[in-house]
């Protein structure tokens, strides 16, 4: 008889699948998509790092280049603020 072996667990292909995917998609399509009924399940599923939130500022600041006064009076303090103390978020959900 050969070793033993762990069961088989399907969830965990799922919570697998569904934690990549939340890289790639808005939480919410995520939350549909995922048969869940409450929006708070997705904690468990979500995790962005300081380089995701930094590259997701990027991205609304690169899509507002052209607007003048929502990257001057908006997205630039709060950019500086990150900026200024490497990166890290300041707010009560950080890691």
């Amino acid at each position: 008889m050969g070793p033993r072996r762990a069961p088989f667990v399907l969830y965990t292909f799922r919570h697998t699948s569904i934690t990549r995917w939340a890289k790639h998609m808005d939480p919410f399509t995520l939350h549909v998509l995922a048969g869940h009924t409450d929006m708070k399940t997705m904690k468990r599923y979500v995790h962005p790092s300081d380089t995701d939130i930094l590259d997701a500022m990027g991205r609304v600041r690169a899509a507002f280049r052209d607007t003048a006064s929502m990257t001057n009076r908006t997205m630039l303090p709060i950019a500086r603020t990150m900026d200024a103390h490497s990166g890290r978020r300041h707010c009560s959900t950080a890691r």
